[in-house]
Parts: C-alpha cells; structure tokens; sequence
C-alpha cells in the first residue's frame, strides 16, 4: 500500500517536472539594425550629407511560421482599401522606426495604412521566407508628399529610403529631402526550449530514492 502510494506521489513529482521542462511556444523577431550612416541630399543638391537620422524596425513571427517558412502580405490597393481594428490586429507585427535628436517616428500598421486613405495613395508590404530562413521582401509607401521604400535581399541586408513633406516631419533632416540608410537582418527568439531546473531534478531524484527504499523494507519484511 505504501509503495502504490509513493508511486502515485512519485507520478505527480515527474509530471510536475516534466511540466516545467516543457519546451514553450516561442516567437521569432527579425530585427532591422542599422549599420551604415544615413545620408540625405538636400533640395536642389547632389552631393548627400550624413544626417544624425537612426533608423530600424522588426518583423515578428511565430515559431510555427518560423519553420515552415512564411509569405506575410498587406496592401490597400485592394479591398478592403481603408482598414477597422479588427483588420490591424490581423496584420503581421511589423514595424520601422526612425529617430533623431528632433523627435522620433514609428512606422507601424496604423500609420502605414491609415484608418482612411488621407494622403496615402498608394502602400503595401510583403515579406516571405523558407522553413528557418531570414525573410526577404519590400515596403512601399508612395504619395502625399510621402515616400518610403524598405527592401531586404535574400543575403540578409536591407535598404531603406525615405522622405515626406509632412509625415515625418518630427525627425527633421528629411523633410522635403531623400534620406538612404542600410543595415543587415538579425534573428532572435523570445524564449529558448527550457531545461529543467535543479530543484525540479533534486525533487525528482529525491522521489525515486524513496521508492527504493520502500522496496528494500518490504522485501526485509
């Protein structure tokens, strides 16, 4: 009776342990880092200038996405043309940020594609990669006065231009300029595949010598 008794507590010690050594659902950021200064050419000029302008951004995908590869898509050149929260929270997590010592921008879905169509005319992204591959795939925004062009190559690097009239105009720097920077891809993931933990091994140890013992004493018996 003892030993079913420990076996039973010993089952609930190696669930509990297995538990925490479970490997949890993780997802992956392709993080845009800047590694080359960005450049400017004034109005009328032809000759760039480096400007104090930071630039970067990331993609988010599942771990499941991760591995089976991905073709990750947005556009209001088609329906539904104006987007409702709903249609956000289905849009992929991207996002591209740009700073300055005069303020700072964050380019993400809202101000990508705007709840109604305003001086956006024309924008959309797609971003596809192999199963555990870095993505490749471009940014398009165009109109308003506004441009941006986002593009990563299969080796793993980007570029990325852009200028506005009025979107960006916290940055400085760029307005009514075209400003160019680029940068590589890099993979990270949110969470690793745990290991047990010592006391989840000690706990566990400690069960199967006990159960030893309760065998030696019935056998003794």
């Amino acid at each position: 009776m003892q030993i079913r008794k420990l076996a039973i507590g010993l089952g609930a010690m190696v669930a509990t342990a297995l538990a925490v050594a479970a490997p949890a659902k993780a997802d992956v950021i392709f993080t845009f880092q800047q590694t080359s200064p960005t450049t400017s050419i004034p109005f009328g000029g032809t000759e760039p200038t480096t400007v104090p302008v930071s630039f970067g951004g990331r993609l988010i995908v599942t771990d499941q996405q991760y591995a089976s590869g991905f073709d990750l898509r947005a556009t209001n050149t088609e329906p539904p043309f104006t987007f409702t929260d709903a249609d956000y929270r289905a849009l992929p997590d991207f996002r591209l940020t740009l700073f300055s010592p005069l303020g700072f921008e964050i380019l993400d879905n809202r101000r990508i594609f705007p709840s109604t169509l305003g001086t956006v005319f024309q924008t959309g992204y797609r971003f596809t990669s192999t199963p555990f591959g870095t993505p490749t795939g471009f940014l398009d925004l165009t109109g308003g006065g506004n441009q941006v062009d986002f593009e990563i190559t299969p080796d793993g690097l980007f570029t990325a231009t852009f200028g506005s009239d009025d979107a960006f105009g916290s940055i400085g720097y760029c307005i009514a300029n075209v400003c160019q920077t680029s940068g590589q891809v890099l993979t990270t993931f949110t969470g690793a595949v745990p290991v047990p933990e010592p006391a989840s091994l000690a706990l566990f140890g400690f069960g199967l010598a006990a159960l030893g013992v309760a065998r030696r004493r019935r056998r003794s018996a």
